[in-house]
């Protein structure tokens, strides 16, 4: 898999179409190490099947012995010696065997092992879900550093312009030079915030560029708008909608089945053990020590009945209980951290839509404000510091404001995680019809 990765750099490296959220989440669906490693999970859980399944079916074995004696073993019939044997001895044998009761045991570690599968299933869906998580975080993180970038430009574009007309006024002798300086050291400082902000946007896409497994020099340019549709979900049922959909509930539940059939498992333990078999087998020397070959047929059932071992048995049953009761109680933890990871997102998001709603009517004040503040100094109604103060306040409210709609995405992706919906939505449904038509 890491030589597919770095196939997928190589070929991205020279790659200059933009970078959509879509395509974002495509490329760590396939490509994220941990969504590998958890699909490795599933291939361990379907070999046990295999494993388990042998089991049950007949066993067919073949054997071959060959001895060589040193001395042959012999026999003194009065004064006449008698071979009981020869140096060279051979024995081919054939041996089948099956199962015909285990006490359970089978029947339940093959539920066992398919519990188990489902559960590795659910593991490679939370892995992807957190996965898809983190793409949004980063991306929407890009786009709120290249929304900082345009808001430090913007107050830098305002600070020249503020400038210029400080030394238009000094020269025309109504601004004074302390008014020059202040003009100057506020271009200064907006230069300086361009220059944060760009190497705030330059770590942000670094950062999704290792989260895709991108070349980090990818040329890629990240297109979106920080903008959320609310997904349609009915509060009534988020809970429910939770159980149904969270794959981590899901593979919880399943540990639980696993750890049940584990039980079943270790009681077997404790019940008899019937095994049919047969055995077809040639050996030479034959019985009678002549050079030749002799072939004999076995055919039975073995009863295995265990009496005493020890506690070994009850050991087993006591550990699997222990198991099954954690599985039990993690389950029903992760139930209380479902329902408070849904209640915070809410509340975040109730949070969110107002705040964003603050920043955007904020927003507007504060463009407003320095509009009128740069008309009235320009007329000499009014002091530079308060076309100064405007700016700042223009360029505050302007990184608070994408700073607000980067939260209330995150809010409603949260909930959509806590609700296991992330994966379902029209969005991831769009991502999965693109990755198709591109195969």
């Amino acid at each position: 898999m890491l030589m597919g990765s770095m196939g997928l750099a190589d070929t991205d490296a020279t790659d200059t179409s933009p970078l959509t959220l879509i395509e974002a989440l495509t490329l760590a669906d396939n490509h994220a190490r941990h969504i590998q490693i958890a699909q490795q999970e599933v291939s361990v859980a379907q070999g046990q099947i295999t494993e388990i399944r042998a089991d049950a079916l007949p066993q067919l074995g073949l054997r071959f012995d060959y001895t060589y004696l040193d001395e042959i073993p012999m026999l003194m019939f009065g004064d006449a010696p008698i071979n009981m044997g020869r140096r060279d001895n051979y024995e081919a044998a054939a041996e089948l065997q099956q199962i015909l009761y285990a006490g359970g045991g089978i029947r339940a570690a093959k539920n066992l092992a398919r519990e188990y599968e489902s559960a590795a299933h659910a593991l490679v869906d939370e892995a992807r879900s957190a996965t898809a998580y983190q793409v949004h975080q980063a991306f929407n993180q890009v786009l709120r550093t290249k929304a900082h970038v345009a808001v430090a430009t913007e107050a830098h574009k305002l600070a020249e312009r503020n400038y210029s007309i400080v030394r238009q006024k000094e020269e025309q002798g109504i601004s004074t030079s302390f008014d020059r300086i202040r003009a100057e050291s506020q271009r200064s400082q907006r230069s300086a915030e361009v220059i944060a902000a760009e190497n705030a946007l330059e770590k942000a896409r670094l950062a999704l560029f290792r989260l895709l497994d991108l070349p980090l020099d990818s040329p890629r340019e990240i297109t979106g708008e920080l903008e959320v549709d609310p997904p349609e979900i009915s509060q009534d049922a988020l809970l429910s909608i939770a159980r149904q959909n969270r794959p981590d509930l899901a593979a919880a539940r399943f540990k639980v089945a696993v750890e049940r059939e584990g039980e079943q498992v270790a009681r077997s333990g404790r019940k008899p053990k019937v095994v049919a078999f047969g055995r077809y087998q040639q050996a030479n020397p034959n019985t009678s020590f002549e050079n030749e070959w002799e072939d004999e047929w076995i055919v039975g059932l073995r009863a295995e009945m265990p009496i005493f071992q020890g506690g070994r048995t009850q050991g087993k049953i006591n550990q699997s209980r222990a198991r099954l009761e954690q599985a039990r109680l993690q389950y029903e933890d992760l139930l209380l951290q479902t329902e408070w990871e849904i209640a915070e997102a809410q509340a975040n998001i109730r949070t969110t839509e107002r705040l964003l709603e603050a920043e955007t009517a904020f927003a507007a004040e504060s463009r407003e404000a320095l509009r009128l503040a740069t008309r009235a100094y320009e007329e000499g109604l009014q002091e530079q510091i308060d076309v100064l103060s405007a700016q700042v306040a223009l360029a505050e409210s302007e990184r608070r404001l994408a700073d607000a709609a980067y939260n209330r995405i995150m809010a409603y992706r949260a909930l959509e995680r806590a609700t296991g919906t992330l994966l379902t939505t029209p969005r991831m449904t769009a991502r999965k019809d693109e990755h198709v038509n591109q195969q």
